[in-house]
């Protein structure tokens, strides 16, 4: 007796004659070798990784490279705006191009200013870009494609970003009234 009919007697519900045990096993082998060779045709007729030369996997599964350019083309050519170039957007249309009132009024110093706008890449911290759309008076869609593009979003599981989600929704824009309700909650 090998493996199969160990199980299918194993799993018959009912003791039986010998010859019944001996006939549901062979329907259930039938069935077992059925599916297993479905299995294998559709292993088959799955598309295997292609070779290619000089690929930096170093073994394993390899790529179909122009496949993966051709898509990686596609999306860098309609990147979404950065975070830098959407700081400058909005300094033009909401602070008439004023960049120091700006600054000033996200509680930015210069230099840091000075970096977001001058590299398309800079990484800054999420606090900074909530500030800075408190300061643009963001409303909640822009504000969260405005994180977006600095690589953040408002987590419903910290007190912090309820907090300022709520008052970017409302219209509380003060930072210094943001701070003062985050405290607030924060201490809770």
């Amino acid at each position: 007796m090998d493996i199969i009919d160990r199980v299918m007697l194993a799993f018959s519900p009912t003791v039986t004659p010998w010859h019944d045990d001996m006939r549901r096993i062979g329907h259930a082998r039938k069935a077992i070798t059925t599916a297993l060779a479905k299995l294998a045709a559709a292993e088959a007729a799955r598309p295997k990784p292609v070779e290619t030369a000089g690929s930096p996997s170093g073994g394993g599964a390899r790529f179909r490279r122009s496949t993966v350019q051709a898509e990686i083309k596609a999306q860098v050519t309609s990147l979404e705006p950065s975070f830098s170039q959407l700081t400058v957007k909005y300094v033009r249309e909401r602070f008439n191009g004023n960049a120091v009132a700006f600054y000033t009024t996200a509680g930015i110093d210069r230099r840091h200013y000075s970096k977001i706008i001058s590299n398309r890449s800079y990484a800054t911290s999420k606090q900074t870009a909530i500030y800075a759309a408190l300061a643009f008076r963001l409303s909640e869609s822009e504000a969260i494609a405005y994180l977006k593009s600095a690589g953040y979003a408002f987590s419903s599981s910290t007190t912090e970003d309820i907090v300022y989600r709520t008052c970017i929704r409302n219209g509380v824009y003060e930072i210094e009234n943001v701070e003062s309700l985050v405290k607030e909650f924060r201490d809770k």
